[in-house]
């Protein structure tokens, strides 16, 4: 019996590790831009003619990863439809720890430095996290919210930028 579940185990952790991103494949390199305040429309700039929704957040922040899981059943409409997702922390999260959380996350993942953060975070208004925003295939910022909104109202603003 103690073999049969401990086989059960890592059959499922095997399946599991196998659907999970390496960081590697999830993690960019911050573009190159003019000013601090642009380094969010520079990221943009990477997926023209895709719509991309940007999620700021935290390793520490509870409310950001209740609504990681919450927006999950979301997420495969959101492959079909060609959205990019986007995760941009900052330097308040621990570097070893965003390492391990952000292969299970998926979406293309950016670490900003303390300036950049703040820059960002005056431009937009930004006053906490998690902060959501959606970018519309032209390029243009189409939405944004503090606190997650729930699937509904990000699927209807995710139709809207398509």
């Amino acid at each position: 019996m103690k073999k049969t579940i401990l086989s059960l185990v890592c059959i499922a952790a095997t399946a599991f590790t196998a659907f999970a991103a390496t960081p590697e494949e999830v993690k960019r390199e911050t573009p190159k831009y003019d000013k601090a305040e642009n380094v969010v429309e520079a990221i943009v700039a990477k997926y023209p003619g895709k719509t991309v929704f940007v999620d700021f957040w935290a390793t520490w922040c509870g409310p950001c990863v209740r609504a990681m899981e919450t927006l999950k059943p979301l997420k495969p409409w959101m492959e079909e439809n060609g959205i990019v997702k986007v995760y941009i922390t900052d330097h308040t999260s621990d570097p070893a720890k965003w390492e391990t959380m952000i292969g299970d996350i998926g979406g293309e993942h950016y670490w900003l430095n303390e300036e950049e953060m703040k820059a960002v975070c005056d431009k937009f208004g930004i006053q906490g996290i998690p902060t959501y925003q959606i970018y519309n295939k032209k390029g243009e910022k189409a939405y944004q919210k503090t606190g997650y909104p729930g699937n509904d109202v990000m699927k209807a603003e995710f139709e809207k930028a398509l």
